[in-house]
């Protein structure tokens, strides 16, 4: 069959087609921010923490909006123990996501591993006052206000720690050496009592120092 001009058209035409969708197969389909999120915390499950980190700099470069994103590459840097990379990162997340209370737990871990003393304990209260339920979250805040020196704030913490986790003995520890520091020793006692029925494991150094103070 003679080809005519309209044929030779139409043949270069479909030809295009053809070539334009063989090189779309041949491309790799995007990836999502989520998917990259998904697999940085699998590589973290896997101990790959540089991978991790690879894949949470690209979520945050595909979407710096994304909240998630930023959180990821905070908690692969925390896994890595660069707390002042992990404090900054966190802290862009916390800007996108200010209501976030395991977000804020994190980043006040990272703020007080990295000597951001006053950050890290405005921080966990922000969070304990989101999430009021989580008694470690208030432990270690009452430990942190303790060593900050703020002792009133500390004794609170404490008193809230123990009274949604009443069966801690370590808690009621705690709470015990700081109302003995404030000369509250019958209240101290009865923490200390408390401890001990709830299964304190270093009953005879308490006794030893319990005796000291005498």
């Amino acid at each position: 069959m003679k080809t005519t001009p309209t044929n030779w058209k139409l043949a270069v035409v479909l030809l295009g087609l053809f070539v334009a969708a063989g090189a779309r197969a041949a491309q790799p389909e995007p990836v999502s921010v989520l998917d990259l999120v998904n697999r940085s915390q699998d590589a973290v499950q896997r101990e790959e923490l540089d991978a991790a980190l690879d894949l949470a700099r690209q979520a945050t470069v595909q979407d710096a909006g994304y909240a998630a994103g930023w959180r990821q590459l905070g908690a692969v840097q925390l896994r890595q123990r660069d707390y002042v990379a992990a404090a900054e990162t966190l802290a862009v997340a916390r800007s996108l996501d200010s209501q976030n209370a395991s977000l804020l737990r994190d980043l006040s871990a990272a703020q007080w591993q990295s000597g951001q003393t006053n950050a890290a304990i405005e921080t966990l209260a922000a969070a304990c006052q989101i999430d009021p339920d989580k008694p470690a979250a208030w432990r270690d805040l009452a430990a942190w206000r303790q060593a900050a020196g703020q002792t009133e704030a500390a004794l609170a913490s404490y008193q809230k720690a123990v009274e949604l986790d009443p069966k801690n003995a370590n808690a009621w520890r705690d709470l015990g050496w700081l109302l003995w520091s404030f000369g509250r020793r019958d209240e101290a006692i009865a923490a200390f009592d408390s401890a001990i029925r709830n299964g304190l494991k270093t009953r005879r150094e308490l006794a030893i120092q319990l005796v000291a103070q005498q």
